[in-house]
């Protein structure tokens, strides 16, 4: 009877301690997972006037810089445009902060794993004048079919932890200097076109908005080539840069003004080493060279006529 009582006691006694235990880690696991969910980086978009980025493909670190004029990419000859819409999109994944749904890694020999090692991650640092406001390393992103989530995974550089992110974060940080650089000769509405003024040796022109329709020289031309011919030089963007040909460039060969939203737009050809480089007002201190938009900005006359 009495061996009974303290079998009884002992099971209670068991029963209790497992009960306790499993509350303990209950709490602890739910105060860690809410701790998951903060803000890993925290940050103010509009606050931010420098980018620090070491591309994970090897290249060298290049800068990112806000002026008074737009954000621009520092060069060996100076400072050219950035490209605004990847800079914004940087901004806007930084902007109030990066949230975390999970630590998932805190040793170093674990970094490799999710592709945030130094020689595997893209290495960000952002500046509020001079002081660091973040600074992580941002690996691959991944893909669940079924759930059409995505997600990557960032380092901390203070601390080395390691987080999942929601969202495609890394595709906007995985660029190289040149996918920051601005690569548009001209980007406008095809309808915000009012003129375009062609100067070239043998085929010079001007076409205009008369009402609805289209002009050559005041002579109706096809207004459907003429219309084409407008919405392709309305977009005209390369990632082909002729930084080699900076100290080459002579006398212009051909030039294109183009009218839109009452603002003039030149494009200026020059003839290097047997291509043509094209310079864009639009876009300050880049150069390109790339025979496509040479062929569309500066077509012959008699392929827009009916």
């Amino acid at each position: 009877m009495y061996k009974n009582k303290q079998s009884t006691r002992t099971l209670t006694l068991l029963l209790a301690g497992i009960v306790l235990v499993s509350v303990i880690m209950m709490v602890l696991s739910h105060q860690s997972d809410r701790s998951y969910k903060r803000h890993v980086i925290k940050t103010n978009a509009e606050k931010i006037s420098r980018f620090s980025i070491t591309p994970s493909n090897g290249d060298s670190t290049f800068q990112v810089i806000k002026t008074k004029s737009g954000w621009v990419v520092p060069m060996p000859w100076g400072n050219v445009d950035a490209s605004a819409f990847n800079v914004e999109k940087l901004l806007r994944y930084l902007d109030g902060g990066i949230a975390s749904d999970r630590l998932v890694a805190k040793h170093p020999m674990q970094w490799a794993d999710f592709g945030v090692s130094d020689s595997l991650a893209t290495h960000v640092i952002a500046y509020r004048n001079n002081k660091e406001v973040a600074n992580f390393y941002c690996g691959g992103f991944e893909f669940e079919p079924q759930t059409r989530r995505t997600w990557c995974y960032i380092r901390l550089a203070d601390n080395g932890e390691v987080y999942s992110v929601d969202g495609i974060l890394s595709m906007s940080l995985n660029r190289t200097q040149a996918d920051f650089r601005n690569n548009d000769l001209l980007s406008v509405s095809p309808k915000s076109i009012s003129k375009i003024e062609v100067e070239q040796a043998d085929s010079s022109y001007t076409i205009e908005r008369n009402g609805n329709s289209l002009l050559m020289n005041g002579i109706a031309c096809d207004s459907v080539k003429a219309s084409k011919f407008i919405h392709q030089v309305s977009k005209l963007t390369t990632h082909l840069f002729a930084d080699s040909a900076r100290n080459q460039l002579k006398q212009p060969i051909a030039k294109a003004s183009i009218t839109a939203n009452n603002n003039v737009v030149t494009i200026t050809a020059y003839k290097v080493n047997n291509e043509i480089v094209l310079e864009s007002s639009a876009n300050n201190g880049n150069l390109f060279s790339d025979e496509r938009l040479n062929q569309i900005l500066f077509t012959k006359k008699q392929n827009l006529l009916p």
